[in-house]
């Protein structure tokens, strides 16, 4: 019995030191190997959509600003997707807060606790009405803002808005080595393509169209401003309190226009950027917080947008 343990023992070292040898020779075969294709291991990883699905979308940023698109390549249907991940435009730099009419103080939120003999106050839940509305505002203010929905207006052949419904032979892209996002579909049999890309440096997002809609004027862009609700989650789609904020042009360009939103006392900035094409304006005011480019464009600084973006992004993934 003693001699059949001890094989037994001697069969489990045998195993054991064999697998450490083949762990210790695991590097050295890894030096001599060829280089990793870093391109090829990065975009095994790439996003396809195939469908109009709300919880598909994609997003492009540079780690302070991001920009999330549906199916489009834009923010073109942000209500489809409020119930999924929705469509966002955010930035380290955009938070705003109600006016504290009220006088809400962070006291009002505190309660005393004893602790191994002291009193200690910690900010909690109150349920008394006075403390409970003060608690509620200071835990929704500051709140992060949804900066602003740019997307397409999409018409068909009768002049109706296009819904998400009427699109076809849907096909998106987003490749992590170059941080472009490619977005095919047509609309009553005319192919829509558009590539969308995020500079890596500041809080830009440029996007390429081409189409024969664009001639007709059935593909038009539209910014537009949302309410924020300061709520846990923001989708970004309220847009009943129009009356609440303003937004205006403040300066006219060339190939563009520069956009004031306020809220309260909050108050920022969009450049629009667009090359106009046979028209004397390419940007309109439709509504109180609603702009729309009217005439088919080019972006001029997008060329300039991807490059940087392609550059940087390969820079990362070689690390």
């Amino acid at each position: 019995m003693r001699e059949g343990a001890d094989r037994r023992k001697w069969q489990l070292w045998i195993f054991f030191a064999l697998g450490l040898l083949l762990a210790g020779s695991l590097p050295v075969a890894a030096q001599t190997s060829a280089p990793i294709n870093r391109q090829a291991v990065v975009e095994r990883h790439k996003v396809v959509n195939t469908t109009t699905d709300m919880l598909s979308s994609v997003s492009v940023g540079n780690g302070a600003f991001a920009y999330t698109v549906d199916v489009t390549g834009l923010q073109t249907f942000p209500t489809y997707y409020e119930k999924g991940v929705p469509l966002g435009m955010q930035s380290e730099w955009g938070w705003h807060s109600f006016p504290n009419t009220k006088g809400y103080t962070f006291e009002q939120s505190l309660r005393d606790y004893d602790l191994n003999g002291r009193k200690i106050s910690y900010s909690v839940q109150r349920k008394e009405p006075a403390n409970k509305e003060a608690v509620d505002f200071l835990r929704a203010n500051p709140h992060r803002l949804q900066l602003g929905n740019l997307g397409f207006v999409l018409l068909k052949k009768n002049g109706q808005p296009a819904t998400i419904q009427d699109l076809r032979d849907v096909r998106q892209e987003l490749n992590p080595w170059t941080g472009e996002i490619k977005s095919h579909f047509s609309l009553e049999g005319t192919a829509v393509d558009v590539v969308t890309v995020e500079h890596q440096q500041q809080d830009v997002v440029a996007a390429r169209v081409e189409s024969e809609l664009l001639k007709s004027g059935r593909v038009k862009v539209a910014l537009r401003f949302p309410w924020p609700t300061a709520g846990w989650a923001d989708m970004g789609t309220d847009y009943s309190h129009a009356e609440a904020h303003k937004s205006g042009i403040v300066q006219k360009k060339k190939v563009g226009a520069l956009i004031m939103h306020q809220l309260d006392t909050t108050k920022y900035y969009l450049t629009q950027v667009a090359e106009k094409v046979g028209a004397k304006k390419s940007l309109f005011r439709t509504g109180k917080t609603r702009f729309e480019v009217f005439d088919p464009f080019k972006p001029p600084s997008y060329d300039r947008t991807d490059r940087g973006n392609v550059l940087l992004h390969r820079r990362f993934s070689a690390r």
